[in-house]
């Protein structure tokens, strides 16, 4: 089984174990539970990410601090640096009841990359790289923005050759 931590603000009592069948371990980043908002000197969290299968971040505060993007929402159950997995805060549904879909989502992706169920594919360069230097992206627009060559030639019909 996969080894998971569970790395939120700071302790709760949310009961994360109805949400996931999987075994993980708590953390918080900030062991005062009193403090309103966890400033980066507030954070006492000692974890090596490397000792874990998974990190799953619950909130923004520590997505922010171990992935260093800002929008949890927008990675929401996704991975990210292929170690760490963002998640709303279920206390949120409280607030925004529109919220508890992508929250269930959320778990259920979750899930499914802890069970192996789920896997990360990363697409091959060689067959997958895109536009790399100007020239290509200029020929590439060339292209696309000239309008196709239409022939009409009197006395065949309704027949067109585009060039």
């Amino acid at each position: 089984m996969a080894n998971v931590a569970l790395i939120e603000t700071k302790p709760t009592s949310t009961n994360f174990d109805k949400y996931f069948e999987f075994e993980f371990e708590r953390f918080a980043l900030c062991s005062d539970s009193s403090k309103q908002k966890i400033l980066k000197k507030d954070v006492d969290l000692e974890i090596n990410p490397d000792d874990y299968d998974w990190l799953i971040l619950v909130g923004a505060e520590p997505f922010k601090h171990f992935t260093r993007k800002t929008s949890v929402t927008e990675y929401n159950g996704k991975i990210i640096d292929e170690k760490f997995m963002a998640l709303i805060n279920p206390a949120i549904i409280k607030f925004k009841p529109e919220a508890k879909k992508n929250f269930e989502e959320a778990v259920e992706s979750i899930t499914g990359y802890v069970s192996g169920k789920l896997k990360v594919e990363k697409l091959d360069e060689d067959r997958c790289y895109g536009i790399q230097t100007k020239e290509e992206c200029m020929a590439f627009l060339d292209k696309a923005l000239s309008p196709p060559l239409t022939l009409y030639r009197p006395g065949l019909g309704d027949q067109r050759f585009i060039l």
